[in-house]
């Protein structure tokens, strides 16, 4: 069984203070962004958001389930109750623990 941690963090970018929310995979091969998985649905071509209900919640919980189910039947069909029951309760920086089956 491979493990895998999600998390999410918001980085100022800008002098402003102007945060960027950042969601990284951190796997036995590294570090990678993790995929927006637009092909599925578009619902925010700016990326990820967090912590209320909107189009970037919903884009991360499709991501997230998506990455974590490896079935994207699935992920589509569970993403709006995972954004509704968890995404939009996260706060400004969190960690999911990920296990998944191999072979």
């Amino acid at each position: 069984m491979s493990r895998s941690v999600i998390s999410g963090h918001r980085i100022a970018l800008t002098k402003g203070g102007l945060k960027e929310p950042v969601v990284m995979v951190e796997s036995d091969a590294g570090f990678d962004e993790l995929n927006s998985r637009h092909d599925l649905v578009k619902h925010n071509p700016k990326g990820f958001e967090w912590g209320y209900s909107g189009s970037g919640p919903a884009q991360l919980a499709l991501a997230i389930l998506a990455y974590t189910l490896e079935d994207d039947k699935r992920a589509l069909a569970h993403y709006q109750r995972f954004k509704s029951e968890i995404i939009q309760n996260l706060d400004s920086a969190w960690v999911d623990r990920v296990e998944h089956e191999d072979g």
